[in-house]
């Protein structure tokens, strides 16, 4: 098989690989003139640019036959450098969209705002909030996070010692609350630490933080037989 970088036309044209002159349907990347069953026998498409290469010459990547100019392209598409010309439209084209974005920026937030407000009226699921209808949904999820103070909590390990507070926090630089045991204790009715879980309630500080994201839409799932459900 015949493999050429400029091909040069000869009186009169035949196949580059069969020489035959009948049936050239065809032509390498290069412009050399092929028949339709060599061209389908000893080529392929560059993924790329489409043009036809010698299928034993052609180079891949990630298992697609490239020619040589397109796979330099690819493994090194900063290898051209723009003229003053181009660079002076990317340069508008990047300020253009920078606004652009910056526009749309602040209206999905505002988007935000308005379906975090109606959503947090209305009852919730798992910690979570559906909006929307059909295939253009987003959920709106709930977290709460509860810090406690540390300078009452400090004084409440004077009062009551430091067994208690290491049981019911991690010791930090701030409380981080072991939610479980916290739970229980503040749930107890122990006449002895009645003040011990005031103190811990009036130290809390409780924030909820609204999240949200889009919904996507799924296919309905096959049944056993692998149709789908109608």
């Amino acid at each position: 098989m015949n493999s050429t970088t400029h091909w040069k036309s000869s009186e009169p044209p035949a196949c580059l690989e069969c020489m035959t002159e009948e049936g050239l349907t065809h032509s390498s990347r290069e412009g050399a003139p092929l028949c339709a069953r060599c061209a389908d026998e000893y080529y392929v498409e560059c993924s790329e640019c489409r043009g036809l290469i010698a299928e034993d010459d052609a180079p891949q990547s990630d298992g697609l036959p490239y020619c040589i100019e397109c796979l330099k392209r690819l493994a090194d598409p900063e290898g051209e450098i723009p003229d003053e010309e181009q660079v002076a439209a990317l340069v508008r084209e990047y300020i253009q969209l920078d606004v652009q974005s910056k526009a749309v920026e602040a209206k999905l937030e505002d988007i935000k705002d308005k379906l975090k407000r109606v959503a947090a009226g209305r009852p919730r699921e798992g910690n979570a909030v559906l909006l929307g209808e059909g295939d253009a949904m987003a959920k709106c999820g709930f977290s709460e996070r509860t810090s406690y103070d540390s300078d009452r909590l400090l004084a409440l390990e004077a009062e009551f010692g430091e067994v208690l507070i290491d049981t019911l926090f991690e010791r930090k630089i701030t409380f981080k609350a072991n939610k479980k045991s916290l739970d229980v204790f503040l749930a107890d009715d122990d006449p002895q630490f009645a003040a011990a879980r005031d103190a811990i309630r009036e130290a809390a500080d409780s924030k909820t933080t609204l999240t949200l994201t889009l919904v996507a839409n799924r296919a309905p799932k096959p049944n056993k037989k692998g149709q789908k459900k109608a």
